[in-house]
């Protein structure tokens, strides 16, 4: 008998979804023993442009105001990795760095804040005095003035007094400012107490927005406090819902 040569043709759309998922998977890297991966957490400025995640010169992911960080794992032969970040637009660098990949373990390259410019992260050396925090701030609200005031008040919410604590000047929007330091809140009042931020405008000194609570997040967690002893805190003053203005965490580590 005369063998015939069988010829299987695929539906067209069929076709187009293996091809689909072949140059997905072209350049990554496939899960198995001898292999890790990387999580990026970072923030976005309003109106920042999106940022490519490039790992041994290969596009991995991407970043942006509406995407900040990693939605799953990138699976990464284990070794020495060389990791970059680059705008989308023109692929300028604002980051590279080797990292070592350990098989089965989850490496997280240092978040960072994009504020449409330059990449910046955590300040890992200054520490506060006992028993104090430390806190700093970037203006990422883009209805307010490029240069704000900030005025730190500690308010006693059993007796309604509130005490003046700190002010910080030309809190810009390219950059955090200067750290400021606060004391624990028993020392200057007893009972329930909790920190407030005034802001004002730097040119003309009118007030913006009064009574904006400040918090901060336990790290590793989403439990926020009114104080947390010998932390170190960089904060983004950010818009909210329904015109309201709000303070939000970029940084946050128990000083050693």
């Amino acid at each position: 008998m005369k063998k015939l040569d069988i010829i299987f043709a695929l539906p067209p759309a069929i076709f187009l979804i293996v091809s689909l998922l072949t140059s997905c998977q072209k350049g990554e890297d496939l899960p198995g023993s001898g292999y890790g991966q990387i999580m990026v957490k970072s923030t976005f400025s309003e109106g920042a442009d999106t940022l490519l995640i490039w790992v041994d010169d290969v596009i991995k992911d991407t970043l942006s105001l509406e995407k900040p960080e990693t939605l799953r794992p990138i699976i990464l032969a284990s070794g020495e990795r060389k990791y970059r970040l680059t705008k989308l637009k023109d692929r300028s660098v604002l980051y590279e760095a080797s990292l070592d990949i350990q098989a089965g373990r989850t490496t997280t390259p240092p978040p960072f804040l994009y504020d449409g410019t330059s990449a910046l992260f955590d300040d890992l050396e200054t520490k506060p005095a006992k028993d104090s925090l430390l806190v700093r701030f970037v203006n990422l609200n883009s209805s307010l003035p490029d240069l704000v005031n900030i005025k730190i008040i500690l308010v006693n919410d059993e007796t309604g007094e509130s005490f003046f604590i700190k002010s910080l000047e030309n809190i810009q929007k390219t950059g955090f400012g200067k750290f400021a330091q606060l004391p624990n809140p028993s020392l200057i009042t007893q009972g329930a107490s909790r920190f407030t931020v005034d802001i004002y405008d730097s040119a003309s000194d009118e007030v913006v927005r009064t009574g904006i609570p400040l918090t901060f997040t336990e790290p590793g967690t989403d439990f926020t406090r009114d104080f947390i002893p010998n932390f170190v805190s960089s904060l983004a003053i950010k818009a909210g819902s329904r015109g309201r203005i709000v303070i939000s965490p970029v940084f946050g580590r128990l000083a050693n």
